[in-house]
């Protein structure tokens, strides 16, 4: 590795000084740079032998006295990753040197990392961030249980991740499907400790997950969607809780999409009827084409295409209320109202291609996996025809 030391006069004062940067180059490696600090006249440097700065006062000795500590910590820095057989390049090097990477970086530090490199990415919403910092706390809560808040990332292993699904299970009684989430974003943040070149490799690639419980779909059959739309509620709130319930059934609109809706969002589509054009709040670039159907377009005309704002936990929890008056025996959510939506849609014809669009996802997995079940009323009307076989 060879340490070159270059004035950068593009970047020069007015006063003409210009900084001295350090360059670290390797045959086959990346070069790189940083700045030693030092400002001098481009004049003052000679570049011969190691290179130095010209001049016999005593602001030159500091500067040059600098230049050969700043020469013999790399060279230390160098030397110490090849004796232990580390990988070393020009990059490692420079981050070790200038504190970019505390040299085997601790797992929070990673989590830390990857979470302030996401949220840089406009696209990426708020939800989902404030997500990965959940998911970082609970990890932290179980590092603090095991007195190990320092690990480093070389020496996280699948048998800590055996560890932390065990006390997110028994401890945080959480589901097995909330803890392979966890297990999925520490195995997420290794993987940027590998991009970060903090680690050679990801440790935990060989991980298997527990299976998790599949959970049962929970949604309105098409019977108990008319029980409600038919239902008189004496109390306004309620009746407007469920009027709401029922357009996200007409629209698989989730909640956050519901409350941003706006009637710019409706256009007319390829059939000259009108569609809602809406773009997802969760995935930055996907978009929503439904066709309007009538029981969400009188809602929207009694609403004067401004639909009533109501906060997501007051929403769910009215929604018990509802359910509880229209006689469903069902935990009711906002999001049951979007996949209730999909099912009565599969139930009357519509393909899973079709669905899976109206949903905004990118493929008809997220929508097989989460949303839509193959339903009792389904294989009735495919097996009606064959029944006597």
């Amino acid at each position: 590795m060879k340490l070159l030391y270059v004035v950068r006069k593009a970047k020069a004062k007015r006063t003409g000084l210009a900084p001295l940067y350090a360059r670290l180059q390797m045959k086959g490696q990346k070069t790189v740079e940083f700045s030693t600090g030092i400002f001098i006249l481009p004049k003052q440097w000679d570049p011969h032998g190691n290179g130095h700065i010209k001049g016999n006062d005593r602001l030159t000795d500091v500067y040059n006295h600098k230049l050969t500590e700043i020469r013999a910590e790399v060279i230390s820095i160098h030397s110490d990753l090849e004796r232990r057989g580390k990988r070393c390049t020009p990059s490692i090097v420079k981050s070790l040197y200038t504190g970019e990477l505390k040299e085997r970086a601790t797992l929070i530090q990673a989590m830390t990392g990857y979470i302030q490199h996401r949220a840089r990415e406009p696209e990426l919403s708020r939800s989902t961030i404030s997500n990965f910092g959940r998911q970082m706390k609970n990890v932290q809560r179980f590092l603090a249980n095991r007195k190990d808040m320092k690990i480093l990332c070389s020496e996280v292993n699948v048998r800590t991740l055996a560890k932390l699904d065990e006390y997110l299970r028994t401890e945080m009684k959480f589901k097995q499907v909330y803890c392979n989430r966890i297990i999925g974003f520490v195995k997420t943040v290794m993987d940027y400790a590998v991009l970060q070149e903090w680690i050679e490799f990801n440790s935990l690639n060989s991980y298997k997950y527990r299976r998790a419980e599949r959970k049962k779909k929970v949604y309105l059959t098409q019977d108990e969607l008319q029980r409600l739309i038919d239902h008189k509620f004496a109390s306004w709130r309620l009746g407007q809780v469920a009027e709401l319930f029922i357009f996200q059934c007409f629209t698989g609109l989730s909640y956050a999409e519901l409350m941003h809706f706006d009637r710019s969002w409706i256009g007319v589509g390829v059939d000259t009827q009108e569609w809602i054009f809406a773009d997802r709040q969760k995935v930055h670039g996907a978009q929503c084409e439904i066709p309007l159907f009538a029981t969400a377009k009188n809602l929207l005309i009694k609403w004067n295409y401004k639909v009533p704002e109501l906060d997501n936990q007051q929403y769910n929890r009215y929604l018990k209320e509802v359910a509880f008056l229209v006689g469903i025996d069902k935990h009711l959510t906002t999001h049951v109202g979007r996949k209730t939506f999909g099912n009565i849609l599969q139930e009357n014809g519509v393909s899973i291609e079709s669905i899976s669009g109206m949903y905004g996802h990118a493929d008809t997995r997220m929508t097989r996996s989460y949303y839509v079940d193959v339903s009792a009323v389904k294989v009735a009307k495919e097996t009606e025809a064959i029944r006597n076989l």
